[in-house]
C-alpha cells in the first residue's frame, strides 16, 4: 500500500534522539502545521537527512503519515534564511522566534496566514535593512505580538493594530523599540493567561 507524500517547507523547531540513531523531528509547516515526525538513521555520519533537519533550520522535507507516526523521507535545506546563521544578535532573536511558536502553537492543525507571516517577517529580518541591535530588538517585540495575536493570545491595547495590521518594516521596529516597555508587558501578560 503506498503512502501519500507530502512536499512541505518547514521550520525545524527542536528534534529529540530516540534509539541509536534516530530522532523525533518537531516541524512547524505551512500545511500541516506543528508535526512530530521521525527520521531514520538521521544521527549517523552518512545520513543525508543530518544537515537539512538541524534545530532551527529551515528546509523542504517530505512527509509520510504512517500508521502512527509521521516519517521524514528526504529533505533539502533551505537558502532563503541562511543569513540569519551569520549574524548572532539576529539568529538568537529567530531561535527566540522559533521557540515561541513551539511552545505556544498546538497540534497538526495548519495555519497558513502565520506561517507566511512568520517566513515573511524572518526574511525581512535576514536582510540588511535591520541593521542595528534596536532594530532587532524592535523586530522581536513587533513579530512576538503579531504571532501572539494570531493565535488569539494578546488581548486589545492601545496601539496594537499599528503591529498586527501591515507587513513588518524599519519605522515599525523602531516604534517597538520606542514602545518596548508596554509590549514587554503585553507579552509577558499574553503568555501568563495563555497558561501554556
Amino acid at each position: 500500500m503506498s503512502h501519500h507524500i507530502y512536499h512541505t517547507e518547514g521550520f525545524v523547531l527542536g528534534s529529540v534522539g530516540v534509539k541509536e540513531a534516530d530522532k523525533y523531528i518537531t516541524i512547524f509547516t505551512r500545511e500541516l502545521g506543528v508535526v512530530s515526525a521521525i527520521a531514520q538513521g538521521i544521527r549517523k555520519g552518512s545520513s543525508k537527512l543530518r544537515y537539512a533537519l538541524q534545530d532551527f533550520s529551515y528546509a523542504r522535507a517530505d512527509l509520510v503519515r504512517g500508521v502512527h507516526v509521521w516519517r521524514i523521507t528526504s529533505a533539502q535545506p533551505s537558502t532563503d534564511l541562511v543569513a540569519l546563521t551569520a549574524d548572532p544578535t539576529k539568529y538568537r532573536t529567530y531561535v527566540k522566534i522559533l521557540s515561541m511558536i513551539r511552545r505556544l502553537y498546538s497540534g497538526e492543525a495548519p495555519d497558513e496566514e502565520l506561517f507566511d507571516d512568520l517566513k515573511e517577517s524572518l526574511l525581512f529580518l535576514s536582510r540588511d535593512t535591520v541593521a542595528n541591535t534596536e532594530m532587532v530588538a524592535g523586530f522581536e517585540l513587533t513579530l512576538l505580538v503579531r504571532i501572539l495575536h494570531k493565535l488569539g493570545h494578546l488581548r486589545a491595547f492601545p496601539g496594537r493594530e499599528e503591529y498586527v495590521s501591515q507587513a513588518i518594516n524599519p519605522s515599525m521596529c523602531q516604534s517597538a523599540y520606542n514602545a518596548k516597555a508596554v509590549l514587554i508587558q503585553e507579552i509577558n501578560t499574553a503568555i501568563r493567561e495563555s497558561q501554556l
